[in-house]
């Protein structure tokens, strides 16, 4: 089945070869309605887009949500470097790392933050060199302060970073584009008039990050909600991957209950239509919730400060509050859905302040990519130098993949192992090495020259 996506895939680039072919990789659920908005928005401007995305995400191709007019294939990621024929590829910046050889390469960052409404996106290429080394074009969503949009942010982390061979085919400046949030942008043009909002959707983060509120108190949410809101469906969203087994223990006391709503869909938008307000931990599935529909959003912290320690509630906002226990949950529930209405207010008066281009990031998309097929640049973006680390030594070679590593270890420990694994060979391949044993080559294949320069010195 995939074989057969692939060859088909193939064969369609090989069809549109005549104008420059863009490839779209949606590598996980989260990245379908960042990365479809983009894709529909450059074919309707009439440029030549493919998507191509795992085959593990759905058995059903109409789940995702994409026109009958885009080219969709299900396909194993470790595939989509055979393809051949591509220009443009465009991923999060995560996805970038399997794009096709000879071709440029634009990283969508995947999510809004998640426990406030600010970033300095000079820190994620910090904790990801791999990312970094793989992009040539990242495009950010959340607006920068001045003292963040410098070169001098920014240089530490991209420019003689790494060395050469980790860096081979890519541009040498790394462009970083103030773009914005499509996500967000599909949620504020969507209309919902004809929705009845009588829904409470739970959507908790990944469980195995520290501050994952679903292994600790995931069913005394439920419970709450379920027990307190008898008017509203109470639909749970587990985080895509989560450990199948735990979603099973937290919904089984539910699963008989009516107004329980499990869902597992690919991208959860008929249940977010109907949603009024939302519970989660630091998922941005629940900030771009809040900012797209202006809709309340309460913030369940299993790790909570003094400050939330002692006043039961902080606010969030402009969408909403942060909580720590069940009862004050249930109090601000209550609140917020009564306040609802000069909530939206707020919301859609503010939300301009937090995210670049809202409400047309997939039209600056379509506007800027003729720059980025012909490889210009623009006034607005940043460009910064991506020079490989050079060093004479083997040793001060593998002193810099030490800093390296110890930079994402000290700040994201789970990036390690791909920092690893993706670089460490191409700190292995010093111009020094090579030269040695190029060196080493040349004695072995020309005895008496060796002979020669280990004959013993003669005096003067």
């Amino acid at each position: 089945m995939a074989d057969d996506q692939l060859t088909l895939l193939k064969q369609m680039i090989a069809t549109l070869r005549e104008k420059p072919v863009i490839l779209i990789w949606i590598p996980t659920r989260p990245r379908i309605t960042t990365l479809r908005p983009i894709a529909e928005r450059l074919q309707e401007d009439g440029f030549s887009v493919v998507v191509a995305y795992a085959r593990r995400l759905t058995d059903n191709p109409d789940s995702l949500g994409f026109s009958a007019k885009t080219p969709c294939f299900a396909i194993r990621e470790s595939d989509v470097g055979s393809i051949s024929g591509v220009t443009i590829f465009i991923s999060s910046e995560i996805g970038v790392c399997s794009a096709p050889r000879n071709c440029a390469r634009v990283g969508v960052y995947h999510s809004l933050p998640d426990h406030a409404l600010a970033q300095n996106y000079a820190d994620v290429l910090k904790i990801n060199p791999v990312a970094m080394a793989n992009m040539d074009y990242f495009a950010v969503l959340v607006q920068q302060s001045a003292e963040a949009w410098t070169l001098d942010n920014y240089r530490p982390h991209v420019d003689r970073i790494l060395p050469a061979a980790a860096l081979r085919g890519r541009r040498k400046a790394l462009s970083i584009i103030p773009f914005g949030y499509p996500k967000i942008d599909h949620l504020m043009a969507t209309d919902t008039s004809a929705d009845t909002l009588d829904t409470i959707t739970y959507a908790p983060t990944n469980s195995r990050l520290p501050f994952g509120t679903l292994a600790q108190s995931g069913k005394a949410i439920l419970s709450t909600l379920l027990s307190d809101f008898p008017d509203h469906r109470i639909a749970f969203r587990p985080y895509p991957g989560e450990d199948a087994d735990l979603v099973s223990k937290i919904s089984a006391p539910f699963v008989d209950n009516k107004r329980f709503v499990l869902d597992r869909t690919p991208t959860g938008e008929a249940v977010t239509r109907r949603t009024a307000l939302m519970v989660s931990d630091r998922s941005s599935v629940a900030i771009s919730f809040g900012l797209g529909y202006a809709r309340p959003v309460v913030f369940y912290e299993v790790r909570p400060d003094a400050r939330l320690r002692d006043t039961g509630s902080v606010p969030f906002d402009p969408i909403g509050v942060k909580v720590a226990d069940p009862e004050n949950l249930r109090v601000e529930v209550q609140r917020l859905m009564k306040e609802a209405p000069k909530r939206q207010a707020a919301v859609i008066a503010r939300r301009n302040d937090f995210i670049y281009n809202p409400g047309r990031s997939v039209g600056y998309m379509s506007e800027i990519m003729p720059d980025i097929i012909s490889g210009r640049g623009r006034a607005e973006w940043l460009e910064v130098p991506r020079r490989p680390f050079r060093a004479m030594t083997e040793a001060a070679y593998r002193r810099q993949y030490d800093r390296v590593v110890e930079k994402v270890a000290a700040r994201f420990p789970a990036n390690v192992e791909p920092t690893r694994n993706k670089l460490g060979p191409a700190f292995e391949t010093s111009p020094y090495r090579r030269i040695r044993r190029l060196g080493g080559a040349i004695l072995r294949r020309t005895p008496g020259l060796r002979r020669y320069l280990s004959r013993p010195m003669r005096p003067k």
